[in-house]
């Protein structure tokens, strides 16, 4: 949302005024509530399974902004000074590896439960 207003003070003066204000919000649930397992197979990743290693997570952005520029003409010059605040408050959630992430080396280590590594947050 964004307003701008300009006044004509004189015929060598103007003022411009504008106020922004904008949300941002970016949620992002996590695809399961099981661990993340990552299962190669030959040195490579063959696939991977349960909750993502991203997730949950939340980016929430509000910004105001007000501006004001105040401009006049004198001769062959021309004077322009104003103020520009920005007042921005962010909140960000990221976790990485909430539920932890196991990878097994191959199929047989999945089906035997013997992780090569785990991490964690």
């Amino acid at each position: 949302m964004s307003g701008n207003h300009t006044y004509v003070i004189s015929a060598a003066s103007v003022l411009d005024s504008r106020i922004t204000y904008t949300r941002d919000n970016e949620p992002g649930e996590a695809n399961s509530s099981d661990p993340e397992a990552v299962i190669r197979q030959g040195g490579a990743t063959a696939i991977t399974i349960g909750r993502n290693n991203f997730s949950p997570r939340y980016t929430n952005a509000r910004t105001f902004q007000w501006a004001e520029s105040l401009s006049h003409l004198s001769g062959r010059h021309t004077v322009k000074a104003g103020l520009d605040f920005n007042f921005q408050h962010i909140d960000n959630y990221f976790p990485g590896n909430f539920s932890g992430s196991y990878t097994f080396n191959s199929y047989a280590d999945f089906a035997s439960n013997r992780p090569f590594s785990f991490t964690q947050a």
